[in-house]
């Protein structure tokens, strides 16, 4: 777990694969000035993460099907194999789209599964409800499932933390051993305000309608939902829908067994997505 710790504590890469935005460069006069939240309420849904098989194709889907402009292609560098794109809802919501970053890095974890989706498709694939780790545990139904908790650390920059280099941390915490997949959030709690996405993120009107988690009737994940503040539980076999507000009108993403993002190494055998590759070959 150290080692993963370590891996993400190198900081970001923002690699574009646009030729018209690589030679559009910024000029530091022109960026603008960050937007930081007031308040990120606890137990509110922070982030959407729709799936994709290819970022670039992803991401141009994303764009035509809601009239939204998605920022630039990011990386973690010693990360989970994969790259993002990001896009600001209202209430200090965001999407992000997510795929293999190419490189064949843990393709039995959460890169192998995006490789699987089919290509032109986006596929509600997880999210993210805003909470302390402490708080997490306290509402953890079940003691046999695991918690992964990671302490995310990044290096300041001016596009992406106005601080004349400063550092900053935010904690994300995944549960494991539920065999629900994306349809359990993980959680993020974000020690500086200043660090959250949106506060950067261009305003383009776009806002969250809806959240629809499905799950077998009778399991006792509707517990944790059920604190949860902007989720709809249904009865059912497992499945996840986003429905967003766009220029284009009302836009609605599914996932049936949605995987969920898996941290590379995180010996978890029972979860639909876990990294068997990085389990053979020693990691933790």
């Amino acid at each position: 777990m150290k080692a993963k710790i370590a891996a993400f504590m190198e900081g970001t890469d923002w690699d574009d694969e646009s030729e018209e935005e690589e030679e559009d460069e910024e000029d530091e006069d022109d960026l603008k000035q960050l937007d930081i939240p007031d308040d990120l309420p606890e137990k509110h849904i922070d982030r959407l993460i729709l799936g994709a098989n290819d970022i670039v194709k992803g991401r141009k889907v994303f764009e035509e099907l809601t009239g939204l402009k998605c920022d630039q292609i990011n990386q973690l560098r010693g990360g989970a194999g994969t790259k993002s794109v990001t896009v600001a809802l209202d209430k200090n919501t965001y999407i992000e789209i997510m795929a293999p970053d190419g490189s064949g890095r843990f393709e039995d974890g959460t890169p192998g599964q995006l490789k699987e989706i089919p290509d032109g498709e986006l596929v509600a694939f997880h999210y993210t409800v805003r909470s302390t780790p402490e708080a997490i545990r306290t509402m953890v139904p079940d003691s046999s499932w695991a918690v992964d908790h990671i302490t995310m650390v990044g290096s300041g920059t001016p596009t992406v933390f106005d601080e004349g280099g400063s550092s900053y941390a935010w904690d994300i915490v995944h549960l494991y051993g539920h065999k629900l997949g994306g349809c359990v959030p993980s959680f993020v709690h974000w020690r500086d305000n200043k660090a959250h996405p949106t506060a950067r993120l261009e305003d383009q009107g776009a806002k969250l309608r809806k959240v629809i988690v499905r799950v077998p009737e009778g399991d006792h994940v509707r517990g944790l939902l059920e604190t949860l503040e902007g989720i709809k539980i249904a009865d059912g076999k497992a499945k996840l829908q986003f429905e967003i507000e766009t220029p284009n009108g009302a836009v609605k993403f599914k996932g049936t067994k949605p995987a969920g993002v898996v941290m590379p190494g995180f010996n978890d055998d029972n979860h639909e997505s876990y990294n068997k590759a990085a389990a053979a070959a020693g990691e933790d």
